[in-house]
């Protein structure tokens, strides 16, 4: 990498990051950064065990029209743990960071950009406060755990009729396997279903 391109990499670090601090949650300190201004984006870095330290940049390409947070999960990076156990570092832990975070920072809903551990993590939030994200963006992500499909009713989103028609196109594609115009159909229900916007 040359001269150039990396003041390209560095150069946001230190001229978009309008705020670092620290938020307490149980025996965790939460490191965490902002940049710009506008509707807020929280940036979950993979991992696990990683900092967010390679996400400041596209933080910063965001913040031209948004409020763009990366943090450290607890444990890793600048992200303090008295007792690093197993029982510490959970996911339930994780996800009521993330809540702490929220509510300290004082938003009632976010984006929230998961990148690969970032996006199981995320998955993981939304199952838990669904109410407190406005959208959803996954890269690179796993799958999320079948253990949190019993938290999630998709048929809330549908009315009467719209579940019916869900139904109605499922059974059709699988007593008519292949069928790409049933497909399409069932597809426009599930999207409705599964997208939350």
């Amino acid at each position: 990498m040359n001269f150039k391109n990396l003041i390209f990499f560095i150069l946001p670090l230190f001229c978009f990051a309008q705020e670092s601090n620290i938020v307490i949650t149980g025996e965790a300190k939460i490191s965490y950064q902002k940049f710009g201004r506008g509707f807020p984006v929280l940036i979950i870095n993979g991992g696990p065990g990683m900092n967010s330290n390679g996400f400041a940049s596209l933080a910063a390409l965001l913040s031209k029209n948004n409020t763009t947070i990366i943090y450290d999960q607890r444990g890793t990076g600048k992200s303090g743990l008295k007792n690093p156990t197993h029982s510490e570092i959970s996911i339930e832990n994780l996800v009521e960071d993330i809540e702490k975070l929220r509510v300290v920072l004082g938003y009632d809903q976010w984006i929230i950009l998961g990148h690969s551990f970032g996006g199981m993590l995320a998955y993981a939030y939304a199952a838990e406060y669904p109410e407190r994200i406005k959208a959803m963006i996954q890269s690179h992500s796993g799958g999320m755990s079948l253990n949190n499909v019993e938290k999630f009713d998709i048929t809330k989103r549908l009315t009467e009729s719209e579940n019916d028609s869900l139904v109605h196109y499922s059974l059709m594609v699988q007593s008519t396997p292949g069928n790409s115009n049933l497909m399409k159909q069932r597809a426009k229900y599930l999207a409705k279903a599964y997208l939350y916007h």
